[in-house]
């Protein structure tokens, strides 16, 4: 029956079967190998335990076991249950195959390898054997051992078009690029399945430019990749490739300018003319392909009430959603009507619910063309439409390209210039944009009077019990904390925070976790400094009240220099957790500079890495100047205008109206600043 592809008379001869035999494991993993095809995982995993339970020391057991657990997203398990099969018998190659996947997908890269390499000690001649080394061997950043294994892979199966991937990868790596090229092009024509799927897995498609292999590209890709686990193995390298390629795409082909490298320029130390040149490359390609579609919007004159869109992909389960809620909520209806256009995943959760419930109109674009989303905005006679995405994750600026609104603005989710000529205005103030930063904006700006950043000072404070021991936390040590993401941290911040740790034997440092990697290349990168790596804590994921709460268990949160927190800043702060920022020159840098001194905080703020070295070391061995700083943040916190939202919508909404009048008059985006008393000057 299984034959023929009749599986569920297959799945009922094999139950009989295990009635009549219920100690007969061979029945009981054929019951669960075709469970497995039809989708029924819970079923097969209790009739494979049922056959471990019989035949505990049956290799083929244990490893039908690892797949089952390894497809329901149980990688530890599973790799438990591989470790089995291989404790059985040693030579089981499948076992021994796919225990190297699941610690690559675990991030163990040196065990992978490790793994790999007696793996093709079992099978020299199965170019899978050496793909998987060399999948582990790129892993572990080591491109020139990694290129060999493909070779051995490409010469046992000269049309292994994952293995001429990796190989162009490698090559890649090593800045060998026209190779590169063939070995991906070669690729191309083997499997353009394979090729699809690798391109959309190492970054989202642009839509506005033909996705292919793109040597360079693909070292920057992977080049970011290694930094959000904190490998900084190849991050000068990085940074100069980053900024050749933006310098040099006007002068080549924009086209190797990908949209996801808008983003990736802001987390690192470029130049600043360099996020700024690859935003407007991508912005202006846009605005090509709108032209040559060549449709023109007619916009309504007037109305009682200004019709105000937002358009974003994160209207779900999504920190960008909690950011903009507020507004939704705060809106002056009297001289507001509030449109949301979500273009992201309905998940049903509470603040998606609370966001609908909100608007006076929400509209789901998800399914539909830019085109057709854009007619829709159009149709609803939206006169302010505010982007919420930029250039970010399941953004689509082709919406916003169409000028559907006579206005257009950027808000919350792109810290940075889109370089677009169809987005009029962008918010900010005099501490995240001081008049020397200026240049590397496209848009017209609006200067708030305190922080540009929106934040909900009226929600409810979580107050659910959390203890340093679980978390692992020594009850009694001083607790520095950063819980930003992995690609903000830098090796230069991360040598100041060691400093510390040696001058302070008492103290410890507790970091987030999110990728598998981040935590053996932090250790490891401890111990390269002389410090104990016992003293490095990860937290890892939490439900939203456990996140906030844990920031009780802190004293002291040091922040990232070149990305600062934003909203990991308002959070801690929220919670009464002193936060220590280093102001730059960028944007990035600059971002909670603007929120600590909307506090009233800003001896927080410094200019430099020893001043915040020595602020850091002052405050871990003065708990009386700490304590104070905590007194008075828990009254800025109640007083001061960071958390005020009623006020910062009030600001917002007076910068919208004159950029609505002055459409209406005909007068073109002009440099705005909103006064404390509610007054706008235009420049």
């Amino acid at each position: 029956m299984h034959a023929l592809g009749e599986r569920p008379a297959a799945i009922d001869a094999f139950r009989k079967a295990v009635e009549i035999a219920p100690q007969f494991a061979p029945a009981l993993n054929a019951l669960a190998t075709v469970l497995v095809e039809e989708g029924r995982l819970a079923e097969a995993l209790d009739a494979v335990e049922r056959a471990a339970a019989v035949a505990p020391a049956d290799a083929g057991t244990q490893h039908n076991r690892g797949v089952i657990l390894e497809k329901s997203g149980r990688n530890e398990a599973a790799l438990e249950a591989y470790e089995r099969a291989l404790d059985a018998d040693s030579g089981f190659a499948p076992s021994r195959l796919n225990r190297g996947a699941v610690l690559m997908t675990l991030g163990r890269f040196e065990a992978a390898v490790e793994n790999n390499r007696r793996l093709v000690a079992l099978q020299p001649h199965s170019a899978d054997a050496w793909f998987n080394l060399a999948e582990s061997l790129l892993g572990l950043g080591k491109s020139e051992e990694g290129l060999a294994a493909c070779d051995r892979a490409i010469s046992l199966d000269p049309r292994h078009a994952k293995a001429r991937i990796d190989r162009g990868l490698a090559l890649s790596d090593l800045g060998r690029f026209v190779e590169a090229q063939a070995e991906f092009d070669a690729a191309e024509t083997i499997s353009p399945g394979a090729t699809k799927a690798y391109l959309n897995a190492i970054a989202p498609a642009d839509p506005a430019l033909e996705r292919k292999f793109d040597p360079r590209l693909v070292f920057l890709y992977r080049g970011h990749e290694r930094l959000t686990q904190c490998d900084w193995s190849m991050r000068d390298l990085y940074i100069q490739r980053l900024t050749e390629l933006a310098r040099d795409a006007a002068d080549e082909d924009p086209r190797h300018i990908d949209l996801p490298l808008a983003y990736h320029a802001l987390t690192v130390p470029v130049p600043q003319d360099v996020p700024f040149r690859i935003a407007r490359i991508i912005g202006n390609r846009y605005a090509t392909a709108v032209a040559e579609i060549d449709v023109h919007f007619a916009y309504r004159q007037s109305g009682d009430r200004i019709r105000i869109g937002y358009l974003s992909a994160d209207f779900w389960e999504h920190l960008n959603a909690y950011l903009s809620y507020p507004l939704f909520q705060m809106h002056d209806r009297d001289g507001f009507e509030v449109f949301a256009y979500s273009i992201g995943p309905d998940d049903d959760s509470e603040i998606r619910k609370r966001i609908e419930r909100s608007a006076d109109r929400f509209v789901d674009l998800t399914t539909v063309s830019d085109l057709e989303a854009a007619r829709r905005i159009n149709d609803d006679g939206i006169d302010v439409l505010v982007d919420f995405g930029g250039y970010t994750q399941n953004c689509r600026p082709g919406i916003p390209a169409l000028r559907p609104a006579p206005v257009q603005l950027a808000h919350i989710g792109f810290p940075g210039t889109m370089g677009a000529p169809w987005i009029d205005y962008r918010l900010t103030d005099r501490i995240a944009t001081p008049p020397a930063q200026e240049q590397f904006w496209q848009e017209s700006l609006v200067f708030l009077p305190h922080s540009f950043f929106l934040y909900d000072g009226e929600q409810e404070m979580p107050d659910e019990p959390v203890t340093r021991a679980e978390y692992g936390l020594p009850e009694d040590a001083f607790v520095f904390c950063c819980h930003n993401n992995g690609y903000k941290l830098a090796p230069e911040i991360f040598s100041v925070w060691m400093a510390l740790l040696q001058e302070l034997p008492d103290a410890v440092l507790w970091l987030v976790a999110r990728d598998a990697r981040i935590e053996p290349n932090l250790r490891a990168e401890a111990r390269s400094r002389g410090v104990d790596a016992a003293r490095i804590f990860f937290a890892g994921r939490d439900t939203r009240r456990r996140y906030f709460s844990r920031y009780r268990l802190a004293d002291l949160f040091l922040d990232t220099p070149h990305f600062t927190a934003a909203t990991t800043a308002c959070d801690a702060l929220w919670m009464g957790l002193p936060l220590l920022t280093v102001k730059g020159e960028s944007f990035t840098s600059r971002m909670a500079a603007s929120i600590v001194c909307a506090l009233g905080m800003s001896d927080l703020v410094v200019d430099g890495l020893e001043d915040y070295r020595s602020i850091a070391l002052r405050l871990a061995t003065d708990r009386a100047a700490l304590h104070e700083i905590r007194q008075r943040l828990a009254q800025a916190r109640l007083e001061a205008p960071m958390f005020r939202t009623r006020d910062y919508v009030r600001h917002y909404e007076r910068a919208l109206e004159v950029m609505a009048a002055r459409r209406r008059e005909g007068k073109p985006p002009a440099q705005l600043h909103v006064l404390e008393d509610g007054t706008v000057r235009a420049d």
